[in-house]
């Protein structure tokens, strides 16, 4: 299974290259479109992390996934916001972190001209909602305008209500009970049981620094009853031997 992270803001391909050249993480269609070419048939899986960004770029990665004739796996491992949470509703399955979220919002742009202009703008992010919408709507069952309702107010949804509501399928590690939460209500060991833990522990150095004295006394008492045997044993050769015969005795106790 090929694996693609997709982290960093959505781009067009011809603003890619920027991103490339000061070497900060971007999506592009170009990008996203080789690893399919590379992946063939077999299934994929997309890691997404991003505050989103070009509506039509985003569109044509939408597109081209949901094209793509093996199964796409979507992994929300920190933020599906905006168009990349679009994106994500391309995967046939979509699981989200613990700790993910994804954010729902009309469409915006930047325009300038006289009231025409404004309102043909204005018709333009609309329409674009609306679509976005359906896309929202098809991958929860939700009517197009529940989604729009919630668009219209940004919306940002935690990991177990982007699966209530239906925008991912499951969290990840809910099956697992090995996974821990700083914010856990239980699991840590109370302060008793702490402070407890640690007097056994410094009682048991003590004793075992008790014991090592002791050692080493026992080493201690051995070691001069062997010098003064060794030095009386010398004191008797040397009175057996002439003063001023050489030999290693004279150095070795």
């Amino acid at each position: 299974m090929s694996e693609l992270r997709l982290n960093g803001p959505v781009v067009d391909d011809s603003d890619a290259w920027i991103y490339d050249w000061f070497g900060e993480p971007c999506i592009s269609p170009n990008g996203v479109h080789a690893f399919l070419e590379n992946a063939g048939n077999q299934d994929i899986t997309l890691t997404i992390n991003s505050m989103g960004g070009s509506v039509f770029a985003g569109s044509e990665i939408y597109t081209a996934l949901k094209n793509f004739p093996g199964q796409v796996n979507v992994v929300v491992g920190g933020l599906a916001a905006s168009h990349a949470s679009v994106i994500a509703m391309a995967g046939d399955i979509v699981k989200i972190s613990p700790l993910g979220q994804i954010m729902i919002h009309n469409a915006s742009m930047l325009n300038y001209g006289d009231h025409k202009d404004m309102s043909k703008a204005s018709e333009i992010l609309f329409d674009t909602s609306e679509s976005l919408a359906s896309v929202y709507s098809q991958k929860t069952g939700k009517s197009v305008e529940d989604m729009m309702a919630l668009m219209e107010k940004e919306s940002w949804f935690t990991a177990d209500k982007a699966v209530e509501l239906g925008l991912a399928d499951e969290v990840l590690f809910s099956e697992k009970s090995e996974v821990t939460l700083v914010a856990s209500a239980g699991g840590f060991m109370n302060k008793e049981k702490i402070a407890e833990f640690k007097a056994i522990l410094t009682q048991k150095e003590s004793l075992s620094n008790q014991e090592n004295s002791l050692t080493i006394e026992a080493v201690e008492k051995v070691l001069s009853k062997i010098i003064d045997e060794k030095l009386s044993d010398k004191t008797i050769k040397s009175q057996l031997q002439p003063e001023n015969k050489p030999g290693l005795e004279n150095y070795i106790f």
